[in-house]
């Protein structure tokens, strides 16, 4: 997600009691403070016959299925009506003191074991679907796509678009180093090792590049790092391996070469967070911080991430991307 990851000083407040009777929830606080910045806006309800939220509801919910939402997903938004619209104006706005408040709350819970209550629930689930939104937004639609999946709950593995990683300058680095090293195999051997899979965990050293912001990296055991100025692919994958499963073939139509080799290339991860323990056992609380209009920001503790999953609002997954390529050695006998 568009966030830096750093560690969080201070500690969190306390769950915030049960409203007296009379009072207002902390989602109707919310909601009247969205009213009010909306009608400081020169959005009036009378002036929109008072329909305005059920327009601004259904706009958010036809934008949310436009982005993907699945079966899944949109079964587990039923509950997030009181939530839907309040949550994007805040993020709008920057005016998110309420929503990080809540989000400190939910956090101590979570640390503490407590189980979230059913608003709990429906508000961070619609909070990190609109955090998703925002990704694609902002020009990160991979991320975007797995924060909204994440939450969805289905825990179906996600095929996302391969243009992430094949206009990644430590992935076309890296595939034409395995490519060196499949071109060295047919030539000694005239067979591709492996029976033809060959990852980069399996042929390519560590390797520092003199520019980390915009080459990456190949670092231990053959894993790229993302270079760390292409956010779309930072966000949706910082370090990952690449796969290629290769076979050749002979030329069939008159314009292509005698042979040839066909290429699948493939990298496959799991969309997961770093819970509480993790962290601790190296004495970390990682937060990823969220810029936000007026030079806002919201602050989401990675252990609460994580901890919605035994909360029952999000599903670890499996997440994938493939493309293929047709190529012929240069020197190739």
């Amino acid at each position: 997600m568009p966030a830096q990851s750093q560690s969080k000083a201070g500690t969190l407040p306390g769950h915030e009691p049960e409203p007296q009777a009379g009072a207002p929830s902390a989602s109707g606080r919310s909601n009247q403070d969205a009213l009010a910045r909306l009608d400081g806006a020169g959005v009036s309800e009378e002036e929109n016959g008072g329909s305005w939220l059920d327009s601004l509801e259904s706009f958010g919910r036809s934008l949310l299925e436009g982005l993907g939402i699945g079966e899944d997903e949109a079964a587990a938004a039923e509950d997030d009506h009181d939530h839907l619209w309040s949550i994007p104006v805040a993020l709008a706005t920057g005016d998110v003191g309420w929503i990080q408040e809540r989000v400190d709350a939910l956090d101590a819970l979570a640390q503490a074991g407590k189980a979230f209550s059913e608003d709990d629930k429906a508000f961070v689930r619609s909070l990190y679907r609109w955090i998703g939104v925002g990704g694609y937004a902002k020009g990160l639609p991979e991320a975007g796509e797995l924060m909204i999946h994440y939450v969805g709950g289905s825990g179906k593995p996600l095929e996302i678009d391969s243009e992430v990683y094949e206009e990644s300058a430590i992935v076309r680095r890296a595939m034409a180093a395995i490519k060196e090293v499949i071109a060295e195999d047919l030539r000694q051997t005239g067979a591709i090792r492996n029976g033809g899979a060959v990852a980069s965990t399996d042929v390519l050293a560590p390797t520092r590049l003199g520019d980390q912001e915009h080459e990456g990296e190949i670092i231990a055991g053959g894993y790229l790092l993302a270079e760390q100025g292409n956010r779309r692919l930072k966000y949706a994958n910082n370090r990952f391996r690449l796969q290629s499963f290769s076979e050749v073939d002979e030329g069939f139509w008159f314009w292509e070469p005698d042979r040839f080799v066909e290429t699948r290339w493939r990298v496959d991860d799991v969309w997961d967070f770093e819970s509480y323990a993790e962290q601790a056992a190296t004495g970390r609380h990682d937060v990823s911080v969220i810029p936000l209009p007026e030079g806002a920001s919201l602050s989401l503790p990675d252990g609460l991430s994580a901890a919605l999953v035994d909360q029952g609002v999000a599903a670890e997954f499996a997440y994938f991307a493939e493309w293929t390529e047709r190529w012929t050695p240069a020197d190739w006998k």
